[in-house]
């Protein structure tokens, strides 16, 4: 039996499995891109991987140096990482999601007796590609991966890199470790300036007895308490912004600006006065808030 393959299918098939590819891999590490980003770097990857069939020079794309060069265009186009780090841990992320998807594939076209098309070689042109295995292993992939996300997360993606904050208002200076966090990718609606995210026991000593109380106890609800501190606390211009998170998705988030956001990393230290601070009423685990990495480099 012939396998034939037709490009426009195949064209098709590559752009599904690009964009699933790296969709996972965005929710993996926690990394919020707009769809329309993952789905042109997916057509790009779709269209260069096509050429081979039109343009003989260009068959080197089908080797493995050519898929590696696929990855790398991806994960440029559709993370748009800064620095080599941050896309070193993209890049071998993604391609721990590839093989995972491809794998599954081999196993189940072997299992299924579509093996010996593999040994023939496949032409341009596939009237009868086993579907039901495409939309199968790519099931069993997004499942295994969502059960196996905390150990990927905890293992291989995260490696955890924190930095000391300083936040000067009003004359005081309050230093604190935070966690630099892909994840918090909150902004200002209205200005568009990054939010640092700050626990409340760590900023408690910006606000007055009463308040801390109030914040401590949770006597009043959200609505309550944006009143309370906008009529009570006019030493600092709090104002609040809106914000989900995990669990809750339409919440209001105090914040304010500060004088002056000092972050020292490793490697550098940044000064900021365009950064807003936002106040987190729960807790941290072993430090006391969140600073995206494009706060530190977009300076």
């Amino acid at each position: 039996m012939e396998a034939k393959i037709y490009i426009d299918i195949l064209f098709l098939i590559n752009l599904c499995m690009n964009y699933f590819l790296l969709w996972m891999t965005s929710i993996l590490a926690k990394r919020r891109k707009k769809l329309l980003h993952l789905f042109g770097s997916s057509m790009m990857i779709s269209i260069i991987y096509c050429l081979p069939f039109f343009f003989e020079r260009m068959k080197w794309v089908h080797s493995p140096f050519g898929a590696m060069v696929l990855l790398w265009i991806g994960v440029k186009i559709a993370f748009c990482p800064k620095g080599w780090r941050e896309f070193c841990n993209l890049f071998c992320m993604t391609a721990i999601v590839s093989l995972a998807i491809g794998g599954i594939c081999m196993a189940f076209f072997f299992a299924k007796g579509y093996g010996d098309m593999l040994g023939r070689g496949i032409t341009t042109t596939i009237r009868h590609f086993p579907f039901k295995i495409l939309i199968a292993t790519t099931s069993i992939c997004y499942v295994g991966i969502k059960c196996f996300q905390g150990w990927l997360e905890a293992h291989m993606i995260n490696q955890k890199d924190y930095c000391t904050t300083i936040v000067r208002v009003k004359g005081k200076e309050i230093t604190m470790q935070m966690l630099i966090d892909t994840g918090n990718g909150l902004k200002d609606p209205f200005t568009g300036n990054d939010v640092v995210i700050a626990s409340f026991s760590a900023m408690q000593e910006l606000f007055s007895r009463e308040t801390k109380r109030i914040f401590l106890q949770k006597t009043m609800n959200e609505s309550e308490l944006a009143e309370y501190i906008l009529q009570e606390e006019r030493e600092i211009p709090f104002r609040f912004i809106p914000f989900s998170s995990v669990g809750k998705k339409h919440g209001l988030l105090l914040t304010f600006r500060p004088e002056q956001v000092t972050i020292i990393t490793a490697k550098k230290k940044v000064e900021r006065t365009d950064v807003m601070v936002g106040i987190y009423d729960g807790q941290f685990s072993g430090y006391c808030g969140l600073v995206n990495p494009d706060t530190i480099q977009n300076t």
